[in-house]
């Protein structure tokens, strides 16, 4: 087993490797970037890329107003007995300047299903995901040996709560609910203030205790600022739950009607994603987007009983059972895909996700402790290939993360690395 720690080293240490080029040293106090480090690119193949904010190993995040907004990158990766595989991110700026070094299980938005708009919504706010050794480590050699951290941060690093929280109860648009590592309930804005706190011992919900669920996601959801809890499942498939009003902590017995309202919408005939509604009637697509608009064009004539779309901003993709197109709005075909490929839009919250498709295999490892590897195509949203790699791609905003066979990468969106870091490298030196 990997120990998380070390597998962060990894970054640092690359820093002496290969042939050195210059390095800029400030005075101290300067705010960055500190140290510029890279290396001349090898006859054979091209060479790292890695410029930090901070000449020394930063497993922190160190609040500034300096940085702009952050970017995850890939920059570990490790496994244990409880969660299995698993890439180890860092924060950088978009630039690709490193901000931390890669100590992070995950980083990214705060986010959650709105029930009301049947989209999901992603906020301006991090949750940082940590992970720390136990201070007794459990008896049997299958139980991890590790304990969760989390934090919030400012997208911008300008502000974060550090990772004070053990556990995550739920997020939505009042904030994430936590216990902290006393066993306190605390909730917290978006702006990283406490709400409320409920001591441990007095939590006024049953059931609701730390250390009691590895995850919650099943028995406590959000819709607008309310928490749906479950208490207890019924025999009969119904559940007892309570409320609570995320703003003060305020627990109810009875559904609010705000709850109440969202779940129990009529079926309309459209499908909805995120800006927008689709319905396909008498052989007609017809879109509507939440910002106003409407298009329509006829179902493709080799469409199947399968006929089913995805849509992000002004592309659609449509499967017609023989394989895939891509459409503009008004049913343009941009680009095709045959049977047995399966294209999709990377998730982003905004217009302008990129597609990809994804093969996986087994086969694929590059050791038998490491992630194994699918095989991505990245397109552009016309149809014109960008890159492919063997391993993961990921979509963050405007930035690629790339884990291929070779490298770490945090590309821009046309495929050109900002920051590249041997993988092969740092898994020996992990």
């Amino acid at each position: 087993m990997k120990r998380i720690a070390i597998l962060a080293l990894a970054l640092l240490m690359l820093a002496g490797c290969g042939t050195a080029g210059p390095a800029e040293t400030p005075a101290a106090g300067s705010p960055g970037p500190n140290v510029l480090v890279h290396w001349d690119a090898l006859p054979e193949r091209e060479g790292p890329i890695a410029e930090r904010w901070y000449p020394e190993y930063t497993d922190t995040l160190i609040p500034s107003d300096e940085y702009g907004e952050l970017v995850r990158y890939i920059g570990g990766e490790g496994s244990d007995n409880v969660n299995g595989y698993a890439y180890n991110y860092g924060l950088a700026t978009r630039d690709g300047v490193i901000v931390t070094d890669p100590v992070y299980l995950g980083a990214g938005p705060v986010s959650w299903y709105d029930q009301e708009t049947r989209s999901t919504v992603e906020s301006d706010t991090l949750l940082l995901h940590t992970a720390v050794e136990k201070e007794i480590p459990p008896e049997d050699e299958w139980s991890t040996h590790y304990e969760n951290r989390y934090g919030l941060a400012a997208s911008d690093g300008s502000w974060t709560t550090g990772q004070i929280f053990a556990e995550k109860i739920c997020e939505g648009e009042c904030g994430v609910l936590f216990f902290d590592t006393e066993g306190n309930v605390v909730m917290m804005s978006l702006e990283g203030e406490e709400r409320f706190r409920w001591p441990a011992g007095e939590i006024p919900i049953e059931g609701l205790e730390a250390g009691k669920y590895s995850f919650f996601y099943d028995i406590a959801y959000v819709v607008g600022p309310y928490m749906t809890y479950t208490t207890a499942w019924n025999s009969d498939g119904t559940s007892d739950n309570v409320y609570v009003d995320l703003r003060d902590g305020t627990v109810l017995d009875s559904e609010p009607e705000e709850v109440s309202s969202a779940w129990n919408y009529p079926y309309d005939g459209w499908s909805y994603y995120t800006g927008g509604r689709y319905k396909s009637e008498n052989g007609v697509v017809t879109i509507e987007a939440d910002g106003g608009g409407t298009h329509s064009f006829p179902v493709p004539q080799d469409a199947d009983e399968y006929f089913s779309l995805q849509i992000d901003g002004d592309r659609v993709i449509a499967n017609v059972g023989e394989g895939y197109r891509l459409l503009d709005l008004d049913g343009n075909e941009l680009h095709s895909w045959g049977e047995g490929t399966y294209p999709s839009f990377f998730y982003i919250n905004t217009p302008g996700a990129l597609i990809y498709t994804a093969e996986y295999n087994s086969e694929w490892f590059m050791e038998s402790d490491t992630v194994p590897l699918t095989h991505y195509t990245v397109y552009d949203r016309d149809g014109n290939e960008i890159l492919s790699a063997d391993g993961v791609v990921q979509q963050y905003g405007d930035r690629l993360i790339v884990a291929d066979r070779e490298w770490y990468r945090l590309c821009t969106l046309e495929g050109e690395d900002l920051l590249r870091i041997s993988r092969v490298e740092a898994d020996q030196a992990a």
